[in-house]
């Protein structure tokens, strides 16, 4: 009789790599451009920001006499603090018997898990903004349609008009083979399904074709078209079903500055939590990882960012 692996059964029958393979993720762009502000605790539950309106132009000469003072407006942007967490309880003979390292795994999975979770509420207040376009230049005829050059421009023109700012600086050219400078711009959020369709717009610009290359930029910026700069990501907004085709539509937030922000607390400390099993379980049997935020998404001031929905050519 031949004894083989399979009648003389080795005590180990698995050789596991202790380099385990990454996990994918997908690329956190809701924070890009945000406002970021610090709450002092001890002072409520609620965030607020104040702003003024624009005082009126005086178009009408002085003649000596009294005239009539106008109106100073104050308006408040207020945000709930809440908290957010989830953890993970472990049999420790998890950690005694597997070869991997078990706790630094799971140490960058709640790590992941709480920086998409932030992502995840920027993105939905993102969309809660009240300005959008709907598409209509784009080659499938339907409404969303697909992305166009025109409803860039148009995105870009409202922004414009309502006097919001451009977060990046545009960069001057350079004598280097394939590129060409970019323009100041406004930032562009959205899916990367449309990347497909980005590129088939004729001025869209790859982010190796800037001056400067791809170097300095977010792996996540995808290039820039006219005032806009676009950065994508797997996990941005998907309305199903909502053209009038009923195709899929993909939001595209453009903003600049004072769009949205996110709000830290001073006295609290995000980030992991770990009880070893002496602290976790009566038996010492079980350890806890996980982690704990105080995440405070809001709309800074709604004129700086405009939703333009389209869907896929």
């Amino acid at each position: 009789m031949l004894n083989t692996p399979q009648t003389l059964s080795p005590q180990v029958q698995n050789w596991v790599d202790d380099v385990l393979i990454s996990t994918n993720h997908p690329s956190h762009i809701a924070a890009i451009g945000a406002e970021e502000s610090v709450m002092k605790s001890k002072n409520g539950d609620y965030f607020t920001r104040s702003r003024y309106e624009k005082l009126p132009l005086g178009l009408v000469p002085l003649n000596g006499q009294p005239t009539n003072g106008v109106e100073v407006k104050r308006l408040e942007v207020s945000a709930k603090v809440q908290y957010y967490g989830l953890f993970q309880a472990v049999f420790q003979n998890v950690e005694l018997h597997n070869s991997d390292p078990v706790l630094n795994s799971l140490a960058q999975l709640n790590g992941l898990s709480m920086k998409g979770t932030e992502d995840h509420l920027l993105m939905e207040k993102m969309r809660s903004a009240s300005g959008y376009l709907n598409a209509t230049g784009g080659t499938n005829g339907d409404l969303s349609s697909s992305i166009s050059e025109a409803d860039v421009l148009e995105a870009i023109s409202t922004l414009r008009q309502n006097d919001a700012v451009m977060l990046m600086v545009g960069e001057e050219g350079r004598s280097a083979y394939g590129t060409a400078p970019i323009f100041d711009a406004f930032i562009a959020k959205t899916h990367t399904k449309v990347i497909k369709d980005l590129y088939n717009l004729m001025n869209f610009k790859p982010k190796w074709e800037y001056p400067m290359g791809a170097a300095g930029c977010a792996s996540s910026e995808e290039g820039s078209l006219y005032n806009t700069r676009f950065f994508l990501s797997s996990a941005s907004t998907v309305i199903k079903n909502g053209s009038a085709q009923g195709a899929d539509v993909y939001p595209i937030y453009i903003h600049g500055q004072e769009a949205i922000g996110k709000v830290q607390m001073d006295n609290f400390s995000a980030g992991l939590r770990y009880r070893p099993p002496v602290y976790s379980d009566p038996l010492f049997q079980n350890f806890t990882i996980g982690w704990v935020a105080a995440l405070v998404p809001y709309l800074v001031n709604e004129l700086n960012i405009v939703k333009l929905n389209v869907t896929l050519a």
